[in-house]
């Protein structure tokens, strides 16, 4: 009598393994990388004083094309402290304030820099 049992346990088990295998919702997540950004918060480069591609200004407009913050994850590989005036004001002249670089990172919702 136990035999019959387990068995029927058995298959009740295995079924529902591929019910619930079945039934997830597939999802995929991006990971965003930036790296260098040398402080090129504006899409505009002041030292050379041109338009310049790369920008964290441009990397929000980027952003704004997926439904939720969900749907990436961002990160920095560095080295975005030094490179532009306003981020050499921001280490040198005006210490108090928020960074500008890090202000920026914040509102773009860097997971990790």
């Amino acid at each position: 009598m136990k035999k019959p049992i387990l068995n029927a346990l058995k298959h009740i088990l295995i079924l529902s393994v591929f019910l619930f295998v079945s039934c997830t919702k597939q999802t995929q997540l991006r990971i965003i990388v930036t790296s260098d950004i040398h402080g090129l918060v504006f899409p505009y480069d002041f030292v050379n004083q041109r338009e310049a591609d790369g920008s964290l200004a441009q990397l929000e407009t980027y952003l704004k094309q997926f439904e939720s913050k969900d749907d990436y994850v961002l990160l920095d590989n560095g080295d975005f402290l030094q490179g532009q005036p306003s981020v050499y004001h921001s280490n040198f002249v005006d210490k108090k304030s928020w960074h500008i670089t890090s202000f920026a990172m914040n509102r773009l919702g860097y997971d990790a820099a």
